[in-house]
Protein backbone atom coordinates (compact mmCIF):
# COMPACT_ATOMS: atom_id res chain seq x y z
CA UNK A 1 0.00 0.00 0.00
CA UNK A 2 1.76 2.81 -1.13
CA UNK A 3 2.28 6.16 1.72
CA UNK A 4 0.00 8.77 1.31
CA UNK A 5 0.59 12.48 2.77
CA UNK A 6 -2.91 11.73 5.12
CA UNK A 7 -0.56 8.56 6.42
CA UNK A 8 2.26 10.54 7.09
CA UNK A 9 0.55 13.11 8.64
CA UNK A 10 -0.82 10.79 10.89
CA UNK A 11 2.51 9.62 12.02
CA UNK A 12 4.00 13.21 12.32
CA UNK A 13 0.91 13.99 14.71
CA UNK A 14 2.19 10.79 16.41
CA UNK A 15 5.56 10.93 16.79
CA UNK A 16 4.83 14.54 18.65
CA UNK A 17 2.02 13.05 20.92
CA UNK A 18 4.07 10.01 22.28
CA UNK A 19 8.02 11.35 21.41
CA UNK A 20 9.19 8.39 19.38
CA UNK A 21 7.96 6.13 16.91
CA UNK A 22 9.08 2.70 15.96
CA UNK A 23 9.41 1.51 12.06
CA UNK A 24 10.47 -1.71 10.59
CA UNK A 25 11.95 -0.55 7.50
CA UNK A 26 13.16 -3.24 4.55
CA UNK A 27 15.69 -1.14 2.38
CA UNK A 28 16.94 -1.82 -1.29
CA UNK A 29 19.77 -0.15 -1.63
CA UNK A 30 21.83 0.97 -5.13
CA UNK A 31 17.93 2.55 -6.36
CA UNK A 32 18.05 5.24 -9.02
CA UNK A 33 15.92 7.21 -6.35
CA UNK A 34 16.16 7.40 -2.28
CA UNK A 35 12.29 7.16 -1.65
CA UNK A 36 9.94 5.80 0.45
CA UNK A 37 8.04 3.71 -1.32
CA UNK A 38 5.36 1.66 0.87
CA UNK A 39 3.80 0.48 3.91
CA UNK A 40 3.88 -3.55 3.16
CA UNK A 41 1.37 -6.08 4.71
CA UNK A 42 3.21 -6.58 7.75
CA UNK A 43 3.13 -2.33 8.48
CA UNK A 44 6.95 -2.46 7.00
CA UNK A 45 7.80 0.03 5.33
CA UNK A 46 9.74 -0.42 1.79
CA UNK A 47 12.13 1.95 1.54
CA UNK A 48 14.36 2.63 -1.71
CA UNK A 49 18.13 4.06 -1.49
CA UNK A 50 20.20 5.60 -3.89
CA UNK A 51 23.70 4.89 -1.82
CA UNK A 52 25.25 1.63 -2.01
CA UNK A 53 25.46 -0.91 1.18
CA UNK A 54 28.69 0.13 1.93
CA UNK A 55 30.30 2.22 4.98
CA UNK A 56 27.50 2.83 6.40
CA UNK A 57 26.38 5.20 3.18
CA UNK A 58 22.99 3.79 2.91
CA UNK A 59 22.31 3.88 6.60
CA UNK A 60 23.47 7.55 6.42
CA UNK A 61 20.71 8.10 3.53
CA UNK A 62 18.17 6.07 5.08
CA UNK A 63 18.56 8.94 8.71
CA UNK A 64 18.16 11.73 6.05
CA UNK A 65 15.42 10.65 4.26
CA UNK A 66 13.49 10.31 7.95
CA UNK A 67 15.03 13.49 9.05
CA UNK A 68 13.62 15.12 6.00
CA UNK A 69 9.91 13.20 6.00
CA UNK A 70 9.42 13.91 9.88
CA UNK A 71 11.01 17.10 10.13
CA UNK A 72 13.74 16.16 12.91
CA UNK A 73 17.28 16.13 12.86
CA UNK A 74 19.54 13.24 12.51
CA UNK A 75 20.72 13.06 15.67
CA UNK A 76 16.93 12.29 16.63
CA UNK A 77 16.65 8.79 14.46
CA UNK A 78 18.33 6.01 15.85
CA UNK A 79 19.22 2.43 13.64
CA UNK A 80 18.01 0.10 16.75
CA UNK A 81 18.99 -2.92 14.92
CA UNK A 82 19.84 -4.69 11.23
CA UNK A 83 23.34 -1.99 10.55
CA UNK A 84 24.29 -4.00 8.50
CA UNK A 85 21.25 -5.88 6.99
CA UNK A 86 18.06 -4.98 4.65
CA UNK A 87 15.95 -4.85 7.61
CA UNK A 88 16.20 -2.44 10.27
CA UNK A 89 14.19 -1.63 13.01
CA UNK A 90 14.67 2.82 13.37
CA UNK A 91 13.28 4.69 16.46
CA UNK A 92 12.57 8.48 15.90
CA UNK A 93 12.39 10.82 18.57
CA UNK A 94 10.63 14.05 19.01
CA UNK A 95 11.30 16.72 21.65
CA UNK A 96 9.17 19.93 21.53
Amino acid sequence: MEVTENQLNTWRHELHLKGELVFVVRVAPNARKTKLKEQLADESLKVTLAAPPEKGKANKELLRLFSNIFKVPRSMIEVVYGHASRVKKIKIYYEA
